[in-house]
């Protein structure tokens, strides 16, 4: 079969294929980074919301020692999250509670007490 085509064909199949192989071995090799940099975006989110994490059990230690009230730990907690960032500053904190009111949000503060 091979050997009916002319030179300039068989050239142009050598090359369409090779595009080919190009273009899939590009999309999977793209495909593999973007799952990548997902993983680590993930990764340094967990990072940030376990040292949140980690401040707000230090606020309620102080509340359950006496230091603070309730209240004025939860209140400190939030004053700090409020102003905490993270991934070089463009990353911020925001929380909401069962019924979707915001309690915590680091970009508007306006908006907590919204639905």
């Amino acid at each position: 079969m091979l050997n009916n085509l002319k030179i300039g064909h068989k050239v142009a199949g050598l090359s369409l294929l090779s595009l080919i192989a190009l273009i899939v071995i590009s999309a999977v090799e793209l495909t593999a980074m973007r799952n990548e940099m997902i993983e680590d975006r993930k990764d340094k989110i967990e990072a940030a919301v376990q040292t949140l994490v980690g401040a707000a059990q230090s606020y309620q230690a102080l509340a359950d020692s006496g230091e603070l009230t309730q209240q004025e730990a939860q209140a400190e907690f939030y004053r700090a999250a409020t102003a905490a960032r993270f991934d070089e500053g463009s990353g911020y904190f925001f929380a909401y509670d069962a019924k979707g009111i915001s309690k915590l949000h680091g970009a508007k503060p306006a908006l907590v007490g919204t639905d």
